[in-house]
């Protein structure tokens, strides 16, 4: 298949459409019937049956996803634009997806990793999760995805290495060599089509493979590429005068290079600075200790930032005499729904990374003071966004039919999508609920049904945190949501 021939390629994005439309559809609403059925009463055999039928269709849904992304790589496609994404949170991902195989799969990252990188996202999970399921495919027991940065502090773009090490039989030498051209995939030993789709995702992403060793003790596949981020520098301009009085500051951050710039940013305002790294040992801290005011990081390791602004509200409250920290919330995302939770735990002010130095005085001044930063009203959501499918046509290079066709996909598969979101949390299954939640979020985004995207992160967020009683809460508003949202897309189709 040559990307050279126009008739050739045009053929390969048919296909891959094919594929997208004609065999997911119908598959994602197998799998969420099966998923009502499972929560039906069934005899031990008969569920049985069902959850062999149920892992079945998953495996063909992954093997679909593959062939689809393989007829995109051959027919030249372009690759999807930069964008943001935090690695950190990206290996968490990969490791919720691995939960259920049979192999232990753990992530790590050295502490230098920037928590923001620009890139192709997309082709980067899909790389690493291939490599994971080719180490578990070959019979790892354990698997480790390592990343760590190799470029200086302040050199940009910021060259990583992603590692994914297992301890497996090894795998063939010449299968390692080969499928590098395009033509080679048409002879392809069909239990090697992984590593021919993991050769072409690193190509794409500009980057480049090597193998450290396959042998009988295990496997080691890097990934050495490019990536943008913002780089930090040191301010050139002198900083406001030390504050009046010096202030004891506890600082609740995961990230190195951000802790570096706080400590430099404190000493220029003149306070003292306690550092702690995850949530729990925040909460120990403010109540073991005498803060005038905590720098709270919204993402952390184990309990994230709003969590630990809960414990500590509560646990002040039980002290005797009852005891107030103010509290400020850090993080890289500053919409209106962040902002607004972190009011509703406790939180005293927001400020948005990276941290400028006269925000940062200033919201610790208003904080110490007690002036609480008025929470900012919630606009009403509307179920879709006006300018949603105007923007998706110019995706497509004004592409009506494109148009339809993606509208149409999602509203096919919406009621499956709803009902695998429901049946995982009836039945207690936090990381399906999870998953499923986030896909239907994602999805929604796409055609601009903002309301049940919304809805979704909150299912997602309660699943991945464990409170399963909050996203059965939400049911009966999914459910709604997904009815009002089909009907506007069928007015919106046809206006």
């Amino acid at each position: 298949m040559s990307q050279d021939d126009p008739a050739v390629a045009a053929t390969g994005r048919l296909l891959a459409r094919a594929v997208g439309h004609g065999l997911r559809t119908p598959l994602h609403s197998l799998l969420g019937f099966l998923e009502l059925l499972s929560g039906t009463d069934l005899d031990g055999e008969t569920r049985h049956l069902v959850n062999d039928a149920r892992e079945s269709g998953d495996e063909l849904l992954a093997a679909s996803e593959r062939l689809t992304v393989l007829l995109r790589l051959l027919t030249g496609e372009a690759p999807a634009p930069p964008q943001p994404f935090g690695p950190h949170d990206l290996l968490r991902e990969i490791a919720l997806e691995a939960g259920d195989r049979t192999a232990a799969v753990v992530v790590d990252a050295n502490p230098y990793l920037p928590s923001v990188l620009h890139g192709d996202v997309h082709a980067l999970r899909l790389l690493l999760t291939e490599l994971v399921a080719n180490a578990v495919g070959h019979g790892a027991r354990h698997a480790q995805v390592y990343a760590e940065r190799l470029s200086a502090f302040n050199e940009t773009p910021v060259r990583v290495r992603f590692t994914v090490s297992d301890d497996g039989p090894g795998l063939n030498e010449q299968a390692l060599g080969q499928y590098t051209a395009a033509a080679d995939v048409l002879s392809a030993d069909p239990q090697h089509v992984g590593i021919f789709l993991v050769r072409r995702l690193a190509r794409q992403l500009g980057g480049t493979l090597t193998v450290s060793r396959s042998d009988e003790r295990g496997t080691v596949i890097a990934l050495d590429a490019a990536f943008g981020t913002e780089v930090l520098t040191p301010d050139p301009l002198p900083g406001p005068e030390p504050a009046d009085r010096t202030l004891h500051v506890l600082l609740v951050e995961d990230n190195s290079v951000n802790r570096i710039l706080a400590q430099r940013q404190m000493a220029r305002l003149g306070h003292r600075l306690d550092v702690v790294t995850d949530g729990e040992s925040g909460v120990d801290a403010v109540l073991n200790g005498a803060y005038d005011v905590v720098l709270m990081d919204r993402h952390l390791p184990d309990i994230d930032g709003v969590e630990s602004a809960r414990r500590i509200r509560r646990a002040e409250q039980q002290l005797d005499p009852p005891r107030y920290t103010p509290i400020i919330a850090v993080t890289a995302d500053a919409s209106p729904g962040h902002r607004q939770e972190c009011h509703a735990a406790g939180m005293d002010g927001f400020l948005t990374k990276p941290l400028d130095l006269e925000h940062l005085r200033a919201a610790i001044v208003a904080a110490t003071q007690g002036h609480r930063e008025a929470a900012p009203p919630a606009p009403p959501t509307p179920v879709v966004r006006p300018a949603a499918l105007t923007r998706l046509s110019r995706t497509l290079d004004g592409d009506h039919k494109e148009v339809v066709t993606v509208v149409e996909t999602y509203l096919a598969e919406l009621p499956s999508w709803r009902m695998r979101v429901q049946a995982a949390l009836r039945r207690g299954e936090a990381r399906q609920a999870a998953s499923a939640a986030e896909t239907l979020w994602t999805s929604s985004e796409t055609v601009g049904a903002i309301q049940l995207a919304v809805l979704c992160e909150q299912i997602h967020h309660a699943a991945r945190t464990g409170d399963l009683d909050r996203g059965r809460a939400l049911l009966s508003d999914l459910r709604t949501a997904c009815d009002r949202t089909a009907a506007e897309l069928v007015n919106a189709l046809h206006a």
